[in-house]
């Protein structure tokens, strides 16, 4: 029996939600061997969108122009690598490509344009970690970036907003996303972080299509 993914329509419209919800920088490495992280995207599958790996220096992102870039592969994954060995904090976000990028809607098995405008993004706070970006890695990340005074993105933020996100949702970022369950099935251990993350997800598209509003899971005030 095949298992379906969360509809990523409603992945879609559950991240937009809870991205208005709120909630160091890193240094250098002497060395000069590269640093590479990798890790998926995924919502469903999303295929040959643009990655962008950027360090936090000086409690900012870094401009696009700065960053190392990649693709997304056919199922999902990226491996991107910063030639200066940086190993401090670095955020991954995943860009639409107009006409290119796909993202996989498992109610009919077709991929779908991945057209989200702002993309997806997963902040972490040494590069090099595996970093799997969702729709929950965009909740910890708008918590330490977006709400963030100027220059005050550090290692304790990052780590804050990331463990918020694993508490109130009771889900793993470290675990690969659903991209397959079969391909996790002589793993339960795996497999039961899988399942959870898809439980959480229809938690939430269930409260932002019943309820009208939505939790911030740190202040628990309305969301907008």
């Amino acid at each position: 029996m095949r298992t379906r993914l969360i509809p990523s329509i409603f992945l879609l419209s559950a991240a937009a939600l809870l991205s208005a919800c709120g909630g160091g920088g890193g240094s250098a490495s002497t060395s000069t061997t590269t640093t590479t992280t990798e890790g998926f995207a995924a919502k469903g599958i999303i295929q040959n969108a643009k990655v962008y790996v950027c360090r936090i220096t000086g409690g900012a992102v870094q401009a696009d122009a700065n960053c190392a870039t990649g693709t997304t592969g056919e199922d999902g994954s990226y491996s991107v690598s910063l030639s200066d060995g940086w190993t401090g904090l670095v955020v991954v976000k995943i860009m639409p490509v107009t006409g290119v990028s796909k993202m996989l809607d498992e109610t009919t098995g077709d991929y779908v344009d991945f057209s989200v405008t702002d993309g997806l993004r997963a902040v972490v706070a040494a590069a090099g970690t595996t970093t799997h970006v969702t729709p929950f890695s965009e909740i910890a990340a708008s918590a330490a970036i977006d709400n963030a005074a100027a220059g005050s993105i550090d290692t304790t933020a990052v780590n804050a907003a990331n463990a918020m996100v694993q508490s109130n949702f009771g889900i793993d970022l470290s675990t690969k996303p659903v991209v397959d369950l079969k391909a996790s099935s002589t793993d339960s251990d795996a497999m039961g972080k899988q399942i959870a993350m898809v439980q959480k997800l229809a938690q939430v598209v269930n409260a932002s299509t019943t309820s009208g509003v939505l939790k911030d899971p740190t202040t628990n005030a309305n969301c907008s």
